[in-house]
């Protein structure tokens, strides 16, 4: 007689729960009679169609599995990154169960901000939490991610003010030193530019320019970029209005010349 792909599910979560309750029957001591209630129990607790939910005060830990396969993980520490797949886990004191977190193009990936993040950003040690499928193909808790949200990423507003001492045009970026540190800024198409209340372009920054810069501050890559930049036109050896002399100058040259040629043919 065939199982249903229901009950088949039901069954391999119940045995992973059974697991983890045997792990944690062997460190605390428990009784084989303590055992078996607690495998029935978490059986049960399966076939409720409620799912496979705990919670932990300090990891805000809960796994959610329906019988139709859709899972929601919330609180899995990430224990291993290889191309597309992590690998996490989520524990409650001894009892732990380990998943394989598949993903692909169509997996949306956001920090704790509900900010896009890249797939590059998620790292061993990070606390996540997934949703998708669970694949019932295969041995274990695999789960096709739909979206993988990485708490330990968050991006905060900040603001920094130094001297700019080298720029990379080709990534449009820059790296600004104050203090003793040094920060490398990232721009964008978004990024607005300014110097003395004057519109400017990531072109007018200079080597030893002096800059106010306002922008969104990743803690976990150091990666700051930029919303605003405001050039200080005073750390330039040429200042606004020395351009606007020296341009004056410039064109009461050229005028005055134009002036003496046209005098001149009108003497002939």
């Amino acid at each position: 007689m065939h199982r249903s792909s229901s009950s088949r599910l039901k069954a391999r979560i119940a045995l992973a729960v059974t697991m983890a309750f045997e792990t944690m029957a062997t460190t605390k001591g428990y009784s084989v009679t303590q055992f078996f209630v607690s495998a029935v129990v978490a059986s049960v607790f399966v076939g409720a169609l409620a799912g496979v939910a705990s919670a932990d005060s300090k990891l805000g830990v809960s796994v959610n599995v329906g019988a139709n396969g859709a899972a929601l993980v919330r609180g899995a520490e990430v224990t291993a990154v290889s191309g597309t797949q992590v690998d996490a886990k989520t524990s409650w004191g001894s009892a732990v169960l380990n998943w394989i977190v598949k993903t692909d193009a169509e997996t949306e990936y956001v920090g704790k901000n509900g900010k896009d993040i890249a797939r590059s950003e998620i790292t061993v040690g990070d606390t996540i939490s997934f949703r998708g499928s669970l694949d019932q193909t295969l041995s274990g808790l695999v789960v096709k991610a739909k979206i993988v949200k990485d708490w330990s990423k968050t991006e905060a507003k900040h603001k920094l003010s130094g001297t700019v001492s080298s720029i990379n045009t080709s990534l449009n970026s820059f790296v600004v030193t104050h203090g003793s540190a040094t920060t490398t800024i990232e721009t964008s198409s978004s990024t607005k530019f300014t110097e003395d209340g004057d519109n400017a372009t990531f072109a007018d920054l200079f080597v030893n320019a002096k800059v106010k810069i306002v922008g969104l501050l990743n803690a976990s890559t150091s990666i700051f970029t930029a919303t605003s930049v405001e050039i200080d036109e005073d750390s330039s050896s040429w200042s606004k209005n020395d351009k606007n002399e020296w341009r004056n100058w410039i064109r009461s040259k050229i005028w005055l010349k134009l002036w003496n040629k046209d005098r001149y043919e009108n003497d002939d």
